[in-house]
């Protein structure tokens, strides 16, 4: 499986100590020139250099790919219900869209376009719940019931700054450990 990474995604993720769980989940992770420029602190750059010498790669967009893009930023736009992409995420999007990627991805509007433009409907997009779900799921990362599952969310949580919502890290452990009836 590979996929592609926006900044803040790498961002989050130069902060969590269990990184290395996307080298086990993912074959290649791609970064986009695009991500790559909007990186400015050392720790996000360090942890970009260690990707791209691990399992990464850098993507370089061609001219038909921004022009794709610019399309879906205005078509996602015009939906006119307050979500909004840049051009590192719809880079992103479109780059899932042809080479069946999973979009590593913190934003919102980002998560939201699957669900929202048609011919993104088969584009997966994975905020970091997801990623540990995954990993979790696979057996990469070692939970083994519902409290250390939301325990590792805590500590991402606490290493990165990064919140995720109850609600959503409730539904990813029952999911992981069912509730038998």
């Amino acid at each position: 499986m590979i996929a592609i990474a926006d900044t803040c995604f790498l961002i989050t993720w130069s902060k969590y100590s269990k990184a290395n769980i996307l080298h086990s989940l993912f074959d290649i992770v791609y970064v986009p020139e695009p991500v790559l420029v909007e990186t400015k602190s050392p720790e996000t750059r360090s942890f970009v250099s260690r990707i791209l010498l691990r399992n990464g790669r850098l993507y370089t967009p061609t001219p038909e790919t921004y022009r794709e893009a610019e399309e879906l930023i205005i078509s996602v736009d015009r939906l006119g219900i307050g979500v909004h992409i840049e051009m590192p995420e719809a880079l992103c999007l479109v780059f899932a869209k042809k080479r069946l990627a999973v979009v590593l991805s913190e934003n919102l509007g980002a998560y939201a376009v699957p669900h929202l433009i048609d011919n993104f409907s088969e584009v997966k997009v994975w905020r970091s719940i997801e990623v540990i779900y995954e990993a979790a799921r696979r057996e990469v990362l070692k939970v083994y019931d519902e409290k250390s599952f939301i325990e590792e969310i805590k500590i991402f949580e606490r290493e990165t700054g990064h919140l995720i919502r109850r609600k959503e890290v409730v539904k990813y452990a029952e999911k992981l450990f069912p509730r038998r009836t």
